[in-house]
């Protein structure tokens, strides 16, 4: 199956047309809407092209129904960026995920772990950090991790994507 295209687009195509018209009505806003065309153009190739080279570069190797996954597991995982970071640069509000598979619950760098946690003795692999993500209060009673919890193909998809993201 062959992906479209970014500027092939049905709503590119649409945005160009649509700001190309404007542009030719009047000279002297035309330089603005140029700008602007530009600036909006930037943004959503990089949002198309996943903002940075590691998931450009998890991407260039991932068949067409893996690449679905990645993207539904991408688009999922966009809430827990609030808390977390998923490449391990730094420690946000809850710990970065940077070589989870594998690592003790409660036992990275980040010094706010819930006691609860800490004293789990998970150790996170595909099986516990899925119970974990359907329901965290469930699966570690006192966990300060507040998340409604995920389900179905969704937690599978975020599964997919986590596994190939917080690689080392």
């Amino acid at each position: 199956m062959r992906r479209p295209s970014f500027w092939g687009s049905r709503t590119v195509r649409w945005m160009l047309r649509s700001l190309q018209l404007r542009v030719a009505r009047g000279p002297a806003i035309r330089p603005l809407l140029r700008g602007a065309l530009a600036l909006m153009a930037g943004c959503l190739l990089i949002g198309a092209l996943g903002c940075d080279s590691r998931s450009r570069e998890i991407r260039a190797r991932l068949s067409d129904q893996d690449l679905l996954r990645f993207d539904r597991g991408q688009k999922i995982s966009s809430p827990c960026w609030a808390c977390h970071d998923f490449y391990g640069t730094q420690n946000k509000v809850g710990p970065h995920l940077l070589g989870i598979y594998g690592r003790s619950a409660g036992q990275s760098s980040f010094p706010g772990y819930s006691q609860a946690l800490q004293s789990s003795g998970i150790v996170w692999d595909r099986t516990s950090l899925g119970r974990f993500l359907a329901s965290p209060q469930s699966a570690v009673p006192g966990t300060t991790m507040v998340s409604p919890g995920i389900a179905g193909a969704d937690l599978a998809a975020l599964l997919f994507y986590m596994d190939l993201v917080t690689r080392p």
